[in-house]
């Protein structure tokens, strides 16, 4: 049953969420937030490495992942209109999505827990709400 559900969805949708994405992680992260960032972090005072092959292929590879669960829970729950994937995209990405990564970030490793919180966790947020525009915009 579940390989037939992924043959019913949308790869062109799930491909463009994903490249949306990475776009949008990319200026967050760097052009957007990218002080904010290296401050939550505990980085401010240290010189900017370039990121290795890890920190650019892996988030798209979790972003590939985290669209293409939407996709199928879009399908299941048969959310066509904007409306309803927004809802979806609103609660994917609040409840799911932030959540985690604030919870993830609670930690003794973390200097400034809910700042990276806020900085990453909306990331996230957006990145629900862009993901299921695409996907029923597309669908």
């Amino acid at each position: 049953m579940m390989f037939n559900v992924l043959f019913s969805l949308n790869w062109i949708a799930i491909v463009a969420a994903t490249v949306a994405l990475a776009v949008v992680g990319g200026l967050w992260f760097t052009v957007f937030f990218g002080k904010a960032y290296a401050v939550a972090l505990g980085r401010e005072n240290q010189p900017q490495n370039k990121p290795g092959s890890l920190f650019i292929f892996g988030p798209l590879v979790c972003s590939f992942v985290t669209v293409v669960a939407s996709s199928i829970l879009i399908h299941a729950l048969k959310i066509e209109s904007m409306g309803d994937g927004l809802s979806f995209g609103a609660i994917v990405g609040f409840g799911f999505l932030t959540m985690t990564t604030v919870n993830t970030a609670i930690n003794p490793n973390m200097p400034r827990p809910l700042f990276y919180g806020l900085i990453s966790g909306s990331y996230f947020f957006v990145s629900g709400l862009i993901t299921s525009m695409i996907l029923v915009a597309l669908k």
